[in-house]
């Protein structure tokens, strides 16, 4: 399951907001970065921009297909 609380901190930490993320990766609103978050969506392309920012792949739960082969 998708921490979001941890996430949430994480991107405070890190001085990412919704609005930036959702800007940088070009979506006209925030809803899937928000949805994405909260674990109820999958939107690859927001869990590989927080992966790639640093968030700690524990909080993420992220799809098979985005783990990295053991």
């Amino acid at each position: 399951m998708r921490n979001s609380t941890e996430i949430r901190i994480w991107m405070l930490r890190n001085q990412l907001t919704v609005e930036s993320i959702r800007r940088d990766l070009g979506y006209r609103n925030h809803t899937p970065v928000s949805l994405t978050i909260d674990g109820k969506r999958n939107q690859q392309k927001v869990l590989q921009y927080l992966k790639d920012h640093g968030c700690p792949e524990q909080y993420l739960h992220l799809p098979k297909n985005m783990k990295k082969a053991a």
